[in-house]
């Protein structure tokens, strides 16, 4: 079973909204993660994974299918939040078989953290 499609960013636009609105920067191994709050009340995951990183194909596509299905499993603890992972180094696939489900534990404690130290009024 994949990602069903209100679970994905699929416009540019939404891209673009959390990339510039972030509240959230963080960087795991050799992904980066921007993550924003959105109004859809569901968590919804965008993938930027280039030619730069990840030179073939079947290359990105996995490292699509294992991020997707990380998140599959753990969005719900994320809602309220749109999230882009973006590939910045090359990625061996023993690091991305032990370590792709410990992105979204990382991001949530972040998010957790930041609320936190934010200031009550």
């Amino acid at each position: 079973m994949g990602l069903p499609r209100p679970l994905r960013l699929t416009s540019k636009y939404q891209f673009d909204r959390v990339l510039k609105e972030r509240v959230v920067q963080l960087r795991n191994g050799p992904f980066r993660v921007y993550a924003a709050s959105n109004l859809e009340g569901a968590s919804r995951l965008g993938l930027i994974i280039g030619k730069r990183f990840a030179k073939r194909a079947v290359d990105r596509n996995r490292i699509k299918r294992a991020l997707r299905e990380s998140f599959r499993m753990d969005h719900d603890q994320l809602e309220g939040f749109d999230v882009v992972v973006q590939l910045v180094d090359t990625a061996p696939d023993a690091w991305l078989k032990a370590n792709s489900n410990t992105l979204w534990p990382l991001l949530r404690a972040t998010l957790e953290k930041r609320e936190d130290d934010a200031p009550s009024a």
